[in-house]
């Protein structure tokens, strides 16, 4: 499974010169901790110290070790990156201490893919895991080596705090999020939404109705303690489930770290862990475009792919698979919601 972070101008620059820092930055360039991963963090010309697309894969058994690398290299060099660091994290049982770092075959066969795309390797290194303390090792030199620093005190821990943004402990705590903290209440909206609904103007646009509960849903959700009840929650979903509302939603994410920006993702993660399925589905949509645009291709993966695994042909769910499998720019993916036509739904202190 392959998750990335895709460039962003917000990610840390990192030190080259100092592998053991670089490793400790991962969890706050990929938004948690990994393990057993194959990594590639992708570097910008003409300053490679600026982080480009940071791709990781689970490692694979070695008979795939030569697929995996070419997948990898592949997407890598679609990303108009001029080079690569190779990160192995994890353990070995079979390589005895002082045999060097384990999985240097595969470590072996990204360096040629990379070199075969026209990519510089600035680094391959190996860390056993991404905790304070923890040892790590160049591939291509022994006496090139040490501890990781402490995680939490880095330049890329403070800034990416300091951001506002978490950083979870695996990857499987942020896949979490998605799930839905209430079934009971799952299943009383489901039959809340079977029911027909209620207005109490029939003579209004279908659009600007819908429009308007969802300025009521970015106001609530701007208040931080976010607590939606039963009707707030239906009402939202039936005003996403019209397709010129969701799509008018996509311009809340074209400034990311705004106010609206993020009161918005804030409301799609409450939908989408509120809602039955399918009927989650537009607010999972608007979730992972936020965080694309935003530079977070591993929850934006998360998401579509939760969409994917329950409905079939959602437009903006296959464009958004498309996206991430060839690292489209985010401020690319943000031109979606910068198009004319569509309703301002931005919160006051964003408008001009």
């Amino acid at each position: 499974m392959v998750t990335s972070a895709i460039p962003h101008p917000t990610r840390p620059v990192i030190r080259l010169k100092d592998p053991g820092t670089m490793l400790a930055a991962l969890p706050y360039l990929l938004g948690f901790r990994p393990e057993d991963s194959v990594i590639l963090i992708g570097h910008r010309a003409p300053r490679p110290e600026r982080v480009g697309l940071v791709l990781r894969a689970d490692l694979p058994p070695p008979e795939h070790h030569a697929d995996q690398a070419a997948q990898l290299a592949a997407t890598l060099a679609s990303s108009g990156d001029a080079g690569a660091t190779i990160i192995v994290v994890g353990s070995h049982p079979a390589v005895p201490p002082g045999a060097g770092p384990p999985h240097a075959e595969l470590a072996e066969m990204l360096r040629d893919e990379l070199f075969a795309a026209g990519l510089a390797v600035f680094h391959a290194l190996w860390v056993s895991d991404i905790s304070s303390g923890a040892p790590w090792q160049c591939y291509a030199d022994a006496d090139c080596g040490g501890l990781l620093p402490e995680i939490e005190s880095t330049v890329a821990a403070a800034t990416v705090t300091a951001s506002g943004k978490v950083t979870h402990r695996s990857r499987a705590a942020l896949r979490r999020l998605l799930d839905p903290p209430d079934l009971a209440a799952i299943e009383r909206r489901r039959a809340l939404l079977a029911e027909p609904p209620e207005y109490e103007d029939l003579t209004a646009d279908p659009t600007e109705r819908g429009c308007a509960v969802v300025r009521a849903g970015l106001l609530l959700a701007d208040q931080r303690d976010l607590c939606l009840d039963d009707p707030q929650v239906v009402s939202l979903a039936r005003a996403l489930a019209d397709p010129n509302v969701r799509d008018a939603c996509l311009t809340t994410a074209v400034s990311p770290g705004s106010r609206t920006a993020k009161a918005a993702e804030r409301l799609w993660l409450a939908l989408v862990q509120a809602l039955p399925s399918p009927d989650f589905v537009d607010a999972a949509c608007l979730l992972a475009y936020a965080a694309y645009v935003r530079g977070d291709g591993a929850f934006a993966r998360m998401a579509v792919e939760r969409v994917r695994a329950t409905v079939r042909g959602c437009g903006l769910a296959d464009l958004m698979q498309i996206a991430l499998d060839h690292a489209y720019p985010p401020d690319q993916m943000a031109l979606l919601g910068r198009l004319d036509g569509f309703p301002d739904l931005s919160l006051p202190e964003d408008e001009p």
